[in-house]
C-alpha cells in the first residue's frame, strides 16, 4: 500500500530525501519477496537444493537487506534531514564504524551471518537508527520545524521507524521460543508483528498523502 501511494506521489515530492524514501520502501518490498524464497522453494519442490546448505534459511537476506541496508539509508536519510554540524558528525561517525564493524563480523562469523538474526549486527542497527531519530526529534524541538512538524514527510518517517524499532527488536530476541510448543507465544508474537507492520506502513502512506512537500 505504501509503495504504491509512493508512486502515485513520487511526482509531487522535489526533496531527494523524499524521493529516495520511496525508493527505500520499493526496495524493502523487493527484498521481503526475495527473502521468501525458502517458501518458493517448497512449493515448487525445489527444497533439497538448498537443504542443509547456508542458503537453507533466509537471515542472511535480512542480515545484509535491512540490518544493514536499511542502516545505511536511514543514517543517510536523517543526515540530510538534521543542520546541526555536531549531530551530522555523530551519525557519520556512527555509521562509518558500524560499517567496519558489519564487515568484520560477516568475515570471522560468515556462519553465524549466514545461518542466524546476527545479533552483534542488529543491536548496532537499531542503537544507530534510534539516536539518528532522536538526533532528529531533539533538532525539531529545538528550531522552528515544531511549528509545523505535522506537515513534514520526515517527522512521520522518524516516529514509525522509532516505534516500530521499539517494538519489534525485543520480539527477535525471543524467537527461541517461537516453537510449536508453545502456540499461544507464537500467535502473540506473529500479531504484534502485524499490528506494528500495519501501523508503520500505514503512517508512512498517511504521510505520503497529507504532507505537502514544499514543507518537506
Amino acid at each position: 500500500m505504501s509503495v504504491i501511494t509512493g508512486l502515485i506521489v513520487l511526482k509531487n515530492y522535489k526533496s531527494i530525501t523524499s524521493r529516495y524514501f520511496i525508493y527505500f520502501l520499493c526496495y524493502v518490498l523487493l527484498f521481503e519477496l526475495i527473502a521468501s524464497y525458502p517458501r518458493y522453494a517448497i512449493r515448487f519442490g525445489l527444497q533439497d537444493y538448498i537443504k542443509d546448505t547456508l542458503f537453507e534459511k533466509n537471515f542472511w537476506v535480512y542480515n545484509i537487506c535491512w540490518s544493514i541496508g536499511s542502516t545505511i539509508f536511514f543514517s543517510w536519510y536523517f543526515y540530510n534531514n538534521i543542520k546541526s554540524l555536531m549531530s551530522k558528525r555523530i551519525i557519520k561517525y556512527v555509521t562509518v564504524l558500524f560499517l567496519f564493524f558489519s564487515c568484520g563480523y560477516m568475515l570471522f562469523s560468515f556462519n553465524n551471518f549466514m545461518a542466524t538474526n546476527a545479533k552483534p549486527i542488529l543491536l548496532s542497527h537499531v542503537f544507530i537508527i534510534i539516536i539518528c531519530a532522536l538526533l532528529y526529534f531533539l533538532e525539531m524541538l529545538n528550531s522552528e520545524k515544531l511549528l509545523n512538524f505535522y506537515k513534514t514527510l520526515s517527522f512521520y518517517v522518524a516516529t514509525g521507524i522509532f516505534i516500530w524499532m521499539i517494538i519489534e527488536t525485543p520480539l527477535i530476541f525471543f524467537d527461541r521460543y517461537s516453537t510449536k510448543s508453545d502456540m499461544d507465544y507464537v500467535v502473540l508474537k506473529w500479531t504484534i508483528r502485524l499490528l506494528i507492520n500495519v501501523f508503520m506502513y500505514s503512517l508512512f502512506t498517511f504521510a505520503l498523502i497529507y504532507c505537502r512537500p514544499k514543507h518537506d
